[in-house]
């Protein structure tokens, strides 16, 4: 079990897309690749339950022995004041201390412990989250090499689709500048500050939105992450492609990125090699 005294936070499970025709988001790990790479490490099943913490310092309190992977942005994690590798499968015991804080970039941390964590529903118990399966199940000391991704771009640059309502005339608009997350972003999107699109108009008919989708408004760019809704009235000029919608959820206000256009095959292409890096780190864990 688990207790949370600071932070930003809350438990994440798979992404549910089965109620999107009642306009209920799909949620879900904003950063989806990073919190199923920390199960991966653990041996869970990618989908299995974590902890995302956005941005603010964090602290939580470990009530039961477990073995624990933090991964997603850079940051410093300690147990009991002892400073812990990220992406690597430690033990915590019963009544640890654990505190971790962001480095200077990326926005969301993940916390899976072996077994998978839920959040807690039971009020007679005094914890946030409790664990399912064996806590103990992982191998001390697995570790994920972090470098460079076949499939990423540098960091600042996302790719993106065309829209159903681009315009050619937009591409340049839209892809030769930086854009700046605006303060007022959340967990919905990404509010981007930058010059106003010339388009005719700024409204359409409420039409279907995904994950990633970038729509244009009278004051810049809206760039749609898991919580969005289902429907929006703004036209929808861009798509960001799967995989980067992780990459998409770790820009924090105040940085800056840029668009990159790719066709669906580099999409396509870009997703394989995501995939293919999940799978090669599952095969590494079935081996040790």
């Amino acid at each position: 079990m688990i207790r949370v005294h600071r932070g930003m936070y809350r438990f994440v499970q798979a992404a549910d897309y089965s109620r999107l025709h009642a306009g209920y988001a799909p949620s879900g790990p904003q950063d989806r690749f990073s919190c199923q790479m920390t199960n991966q490490l653990l041996g869970n099943d990618p989908l299995a339950g974590a902890i995302e913490f956005t941005l603010a310092p964090a602290a939580l309190t470990i009530q039961q022995d477990c073995h624990l992977v933090v991964g997603g942005a850079p940051c410093e994690c300690r147990i009991d004041g002892a400073e812990q590798p990220e992406w690597t499968v430690v033990q915590a015991n019963a009544g640890s201390e654990m505190t971790i804080r962001l480095g200077p970039t990326g926005c969301r941390v993940y916390v899976g412990m072996a077994g998978g964590v839920e959040a807690n529903l039971d009020a007679s118990v005094d914890a946030a989250g409790v664990f399912r399966g064996n806590p103990l199940a992982a191998k001390i000391g697995r570790t994920l090499r972090v470098g460079k991704q076949s499939w990423a771009p540098e960091f600042g640059v996302v790719r993106v689709l065309p829209g159903p309502e681009f315009e050619s005339s937009l591409a340049d608009d839209i892809a030769d500048r930086h854009w700046e997350i605006a303060e007022q972003s959340n967990s919905v999107g990404l509010r981007l500050a930058g010059k106003k699109l010339p388009l005719p108009s700024y409204d359409i008919l409420s039409a279907p939105v995904q994950d990633g989708t970038i729509q244009a408004t009278q004051s810049g760019l809206l760039a749609l992450l898991r919580d969005r809704g289902t429907l929006g009235g703004y036209p929808r000029v861009a798509t960001v492609i799967d995989c980067d919608v992780d990459r998409l959820a770790q820009f924090r206000p105040g940085q800056q990125l840029r668009f990159q256009w790719v066709d669906q095959n580099e999409a396509i292409e870009a997703i394989r090699l995501q995939q293919l890096a999940l799978s090669d780190l599952q095969s590494d864990v079935g081996r040790h």
